[in-house]
């Protein structure tokens, strides 16, 4: 057996946390690609709580934001 080898039997990951992916997609040398940003941890899983934490997100980054339409992003109250 090689020293590196893992054996998946011998993996054991636990989440305890709750957390935000954040996947862009971006055009780059002429084509389309889906990214991955980040992993924001979150305490609440709440409508008002998801659009603070990922709007905080981009304001911090200066990335600028473009929501893809989801009613939890542009709804009546955001």
């Amino acid at each position: 057996m090689h020293p590196q080898t893992v054996h998946a039997q011998n993996i054991c990951v636990l989440f305890v946390d709750t957390v935000i992916i954040i996947l862009i997609k971006i055009f780059f040398s002429s084509r389309i690609q889906d990214t991955f940003l980040a992993l924001l941890p979150i305490k609440e899983v709440r409508a008002e709580d998801l659009y603070k934490e990922i709007t905080n997100f981009f304001s911090l980054k200066k990335i600028p934001y473009a929501p893809d339409g989801a009613n939890v992003m542009v709804g009546k109250h955001n």
